[in-house]
């Protein structure tokens, strides 16, 4: 099942985005959050075979939660998580002010 999340920042920076598929897509697409050189804050489809940004076709992207865009966490459990990937709340890497400020939070469950 689909989650929603929201991506905040103390520079004003602010978003929301998917992660996982639904019941009748799940296989073909598992958006998860990542962050492009380019971009930015991006969802990537991890059921891809080539990990890519959508937008800029770069290749220089990474997945939240890794050491390229957050710092290590001591939280029992991520805020969010699709498969192997998995992000913690705080701690995370601003596309707008480039710090490790950028924090998750669960806005519920999507359906369809």
């Amino acid at each position: 099942m689909a989650s929603v999340h929201e991506a905040t920042c103390a520079c004003g920076f602010g978003t929301s985005f998917t992660v996982g598929g639904t019941r009748q897509n799940f296989m073909k697409n598992g958006p998860f959050p990542f962050y492009c050189g380019n971009c930015g804050l991006i969802s990537v489809n991890t059921r891809n075979e080539r990990l890519v940004c959508e937008k800029c076709n770069s290749e220089n992207i990474h997945p939240y939660g890794v050491e390229a865009t957050s710092l290590p966490s001591n939280a029992v459990l991520p805020v969010i998580q699709f498969f192997n990937y998995k992000a913690y709340s705080k701690g995370n890497l601003c596309p707008s002010c480039k710090q490790m400020t950028l924090e998750f939070k669960s806005a519920g469950i999507r359906f369809s």
